[in-house]
């Protein structure tokens, strides 16, 4: 069984939801809650068959998971001890993938922090770096990029450019259950800067400056962001990273 397999039947399905539910557990009966539009995480057809597959997860002759409703009837669930017992022998079986998924800014400057400094850190902690060679990308799902992030162990997505791509990317690989290593350049991390731009004055083109925001979404600017100020400060510190929380 691969870490990126297509389940082919009802009980592949099982374990592959079984395993999500595993890799965003941190703590003993965490509660995980589920958007039942993510059939995703487990090739569900649709919200029901996803429903329904929780639903035997749950159920007496398994047991692997229990729920629990708030005061508004919201779902949450926990893996119980027998999930646990269950999922780490699942992934004891699981070959686990070496890739890992890199999504960042296709300006050149990045592209060289990439194959100079963010390769080399992934490298070097054991893993194979995978950048995707298409052009920017937001509204079209690319099936490519969806498919190599599938295949790959973690994700790791840089926001120095604030590319729309980068957020898809990143929000893909959190909602299929993937780690997400979250990193940014200093001047690209939640700071006013002043750009540089052409600027007419009398007919006379100048060149002046403008105050220009680099906020990093509110969703997202809470993780525990790598924040690096070249090169070598992001090899160290991504390096380091993987190490410690990739297993």
């Amino acid at each position: 069984m691969s870490s990126s397999f297509i389940p082919k039947n009802a009980l592949e399905k099982l374990n592959k939801l079984l395993l999500f539910f595993y890799r965003k557990t941190e703590f003993l009966y965490q509660e995980i809650e589920i958007d039942h539009s993510q059939t995703a995480i487990a090739y569900a057809k649709s919200d029901e068959e996803l429903i329904n597959m929780i639903d035997a997860l749950s159920s007496l002759d398994l047991d692997y998971i229990a729920s629990k409703s708030d005061a508004i009837g919201n779902k949450k669930y926990h893996l119980t001890l027998k999930g646990i017992e269950k999922a780490e022998t699942l992934q004891k079986e699981v070959k686990q993938s070496k890739q890992a998924f890199v999504a960042i800014w296709f300006d050149e400057d990045m592209v060289n922090i990439f194959t100079n400094f963010i390769a080399n850190a992934v490298k070097d902690a054991g893993y194979d770096p995978f950048i995707i060679s298409l052009k920017e990308h937001n509204d079209d799902i690319c099936d490519e990029i969806i498919a190599e992030i599938r295949k790959s162990k973690f994700l790791i997505a840089d926001f120095t450019g604030q590319r729309g791509g980068v957020y898809f990317e990143a929000g893909f690989a959190y909602g299929f259950g993937l780690p997400v290593i979250w990193t940014c350049h200093d001047d690209w991390f939640n700071k006013t800067v002043d750009r540089e731009v052409d600027v007419t004055i009398e007919g006379t083109v100048k060149r002046g400056f403008v105050k220009e925001e680099r906020v990093t979404h509110f969703d997202i600017n809470h993780y525990n962001f790598i924040v690096w100020k070249d090169g070598k400060d992001l090899y160290e510190k991504l390096k380091n990273r993987i190490l410690a929380t990739i297993l």
